[in-house]
């Protein structure tokens, strides 16, 4: 039989069948490498209809989540090198956010916190919401639990406006 792509078998050695944990390990392996697949084809598919800035981020941002750094960092950088210096939000909002979601999936909170600071002036409108979020996010892996309680309960633009 021939395959339109190349595919990998993973097997689950019969000792470990019999211990629960391994058996839900292994599926979630399974489950996991599935949607990494897909995410990695979706993006492929969205930068073959055109690398505007604005596709370029949103394609790093995505892939910085799921782990990508490299991938995600070059993309950051092309996008950063098409817009103009002068683009405040695009600069100072969404490639530091970008580069802290990179930072927070490699398991660096410090880091990730270190790089936020620049979107933290811009974080009261609806642009900086994802910022705090992303911030109280890297608190917490830092174990700064009352820095990422005040993050979260404040990242929200909305909630400001309700009562």
């Amino acid at each position: 039989m021939r395959l339109a792509r190349r595919v990998a078998l993973k097997f689950l050695p019969a000792e470990m069948s019999k211990d629960p944990q391994a058996v839900e390990r292994f599926q979630r392996d399974h489950y996991y490498s599935h949607v990494t697949g897909e995410i990695d084809r979706e993006v492929a598919q969205a930068l073959t209809l055109g690398r505007s800035p604005e596709l370029l981020v949103q394609a790093a941002g995505v892939l910085g989540l799921r782990g990508d750094a490299a991938q995600a960092l070059a993309l950051a950088e092309e996008a950063g090198r098409q817009m103009p210096s002068t683009h405040t939000l695009f600069h100072g909002v969404f490639l530091p956010v970008v580069r802290a979601e990179v930072e927070s999936s490699g398991g660096a909170p410090a880091r990730a916190l270190e790089t936020l600071k620049p979107a933290a002036r811009h974080e009261r409108g609806i642009f900086g919401a994802y910022g705090r979020y992303l911030r109280g996010g890297a608190h917490l892996a830092a174990g700064h639990a009352a820095e990422a309680a005040a993050d979260f309960r404040d990242g929200c633009p909305l909630r400001r406006s309700m009562p």
